[in-house]
């Protein structure tokens, strides 16, 4: 789904890397194939490999919730991040459902996969168990930032729901508010959550969100990646959530716990009511009439992520 983000392509040696700038912080997530990954992975404790691929429209989804992960570690001398689209590399690895992530291990003489959900805490919960840490001091950041560079990547080409918080260096706040919000729906791949450094990220600034105001939080749509909207209320944790809610169909408590109705359909119970006595009496023509309803429904309210 997804930290502003300076992405640099860096030739060292046949290796290239994408940097990505996190606060204060750098996160790298290296790009690898079959002529630098045995260079890449010598020596190194543990690296972990995003196997993606241009036409996977479920890679663009959590590919955000990886780099997210990635910025918990990001001067980290032992864990690395990485991420593939070599055809070569998937067919030795025996991939054959994307996106996956490989891991590797110092003395390991093949890469093997992790079965674990693509989430922020999921990664690094794996990271923990592989290496027998205790990451409790480890700070997780749940949204990303972004910049020119990486805006396409990251936002456009999802086909995710995205908030993104407008802000300068003195809306330390909002932009807290905006780390709670990603937290509460940290396990869901519908929704994105993104920062903007305006100051540093006047290009972008200028282009898409046309804006010289901050703090701002700023609306994208999955089927409408060209036309952010304003959010025009208090930016206070409770009101995004219940704003994220109504715009997704999710259901999330503050502490990102589902509500209790979470899963139910109040329409397609009042559907079901409506037609009840005439499908007790078996009459086919009303029968497929409640299940067409039903159908129509359920199109209008499914998570828009299925490929």
């Amino acid at each position: 789904m997804a930290a502003a983000h300076r992405t640099y392509l860096v030739a060292v040696c046949v290796m290239f890397i994408v940097t990505t700038f996190v606060g204060s912080s750098w996160a790298i997530v290296h790009e690898l194939n079959s002529d630098n990954i045995a260079k890449f992975l010598k020596g190194k404790l543990l690296t972990l490999i995003f196997v993606d691929s241009p036409s996977c429209s479920r890679c663009r989804i959590l590919y955000p919730f990886f780099v997210a992960a990635s910025q918990a570690f990001p001067n980290n001398p032992e864990i690395f991040f990485s991420r593939t689209h070599d055809r070569n590399l998937i067919k030795q690895w025996g991939v054959s459902e994307l996106p996956v992530i490989m891991h590797h291990r110092v003395g390991m003489k093949t890469q093997q996969q992790l079965k674990i959900d693509v989430t922020v805490d999921g990664i690094i919960d794996e990271i923990a168990r592989l290496l027998q840490g205790n990451f409790a001091d480890i700070k997780r950041t749940y949204s990303i930032n972004i910049n020119y560079k990486n805006y396409d990547e990251l936002i456009v080409a999802s086909q995710q729901y995205t908030l993104i918080l407008v802000h300068d260096k003195d809306d330390h706040n909002e932009r807290e508010v905006i780390e709670q919000l990603a937290y509460t729906f940290r396990n869901d791949d519908a929704i994105m959550f993104a920062s903007l450094d305006l100051v540093t990220q006047r290009k972008l600034r200028d282009e898409i969100f046309m804006t010289k105001e901050t703090p701002v939080v700023m609306w994208i749509s999955h089927d409408d990646k060209k036309t952010p909207m304003r959010f025009g209320a208090v930016l206070s944790h409770e009101l995004l959530t219940q704003f994220v809610n109504e715009r997704t169909l999710l259901q999330r408590e503050l502490s990102g716990d589902l509500m209790p109705e979470a899963g139910l359909i109040p329409l397609a119970d009042e559907i079901i009511n409506s037609y009840v006595a005439l499908i007790m009496e078996g009459k086919t023509e009303q029968m497929q009439s409640a299940i067409y309803s039903i159908e129509k429904l359920l199109e209008t309210s499914e998570r828009h992520h299925a490929e």
